[in-house]
């Protein structure tokens, strides 16, 4: 079974998207993609769900020290030919008090993290495109402090066997743009994304946790867009990012964007373009 370890700084979307793809796998509008997703429970599930609807109302969340431990199990199906390219993997949100899975300056991961961080074979690491856009984002030098941290060995071997660096509301990068923003971002290049906004250097050091070819970049919605496949369904306010429409009905079509990109290439090493129009 692949384990995977995710972490990131706070706000990154780390509750919202496990809810999503709890969430996802009753979507109508996710073609192809029978993935099996379960938790520890019914109950779980719905506290997750809960949590991320209230995040993106713009409260804030008190659940995250709580989720420390949560754990989601995937299952992606193999080919109808003998079940090639079935996996299981187990997905377990790394995150410490007030949500910070990625030490500032002059901060360290605690023991239990690292511990937990070095029983899992994968990592993905989340970065909301929000942050990306404050001059006070230190994004590359807190991924530098948090390998060094994972690279303490005598081995010299890299730590994980894949990353994918995932980006969250990456509706956000063409809020900007309206009904464009849609088929603005479906054009990106998310390796080329990172690069711009972050820095080659930021690559490199994902590139040192992984033998070659084992990072893997994706830009994910939690909510995505509306029905008409044009308008974001979140709102960048004054007071930060909340559903567009909070409303029984939305919630019901609420719909992911790519969320199972990144976690098909962490459990076989490829990963097909999700079609959800």
């Amino acid at each position: 079974m692949t384990s995977v370890a995710i972490v990131g700084p706070s706000g990154a979307g780390k509750t919202v998207y496990l809810a999503c793809l709890i969430r996802a796998g009753f979507s109508p509008r996710i073609r192809r993609r029978p993935v099996k997703i379960r938790s520890a429970g019914a109950a779980n599930d719905a506290r997750l769900r809960q949590l991320a609807l209230e995040i993106l109302q713009g409260q804030t969340p008190e659940a995250t020290a709580a989720l420390e431990q949560f754990e989601l199990s995937v299952h992606l199906p193999g080919s109808r030919l003998f079940g090639i390219g079935e996996e299981s993997i187990n997905l377990r949100l790394i995150d410490g008090p007030g949500g910070h899975s990625m030490p500032g300056p002059e901060q360290s991961l605690s023991t239990t993290s690292i511990e937990a961080l070095a029983q899992a074979n994968c990592l993905m690491i989340m970065i909301p495109a929000a942050l990306l856009r404050r001059p006070e984002n230190d994004l590359p030098e807190r991924l530098e402090r948090l390998s060094a941290q994972l690279h303490r060995g005598e081995s010299g071997a890299p730590p994980f066997l894949r990353v994918a660096v995932v980006m969250t509301m990456a509706e956000l990068l063409d809020f900007e743009h309206g009904d464009e923003a849609f088929a603005m971002l479906d054009a990106r290049n998310p390796r080329e994304t990172f690069a711009e906004l972050l820095g080659h250097g930021f690559l490199t050091t994902v590139r040192s946790l992984v033998p070659s070819g084992g990072d893997y970049y994706a830009l994910v919605s939690a909510f995505g867009f509306e029905q008409s496949g044009e308008v974001a369904a979140i709102l960048d306010g004054p007071r930060g990012w909340r559903l567009r429409l909070d409303t029984d009905e939305f919630r019901n079509a609420w719909y992911p964007y790519r969320v199972f990109e990144p976690i098909e290439f962490l459990g076989r090493g490829i990963a097909w373009r999700e079609h959800i129009h």
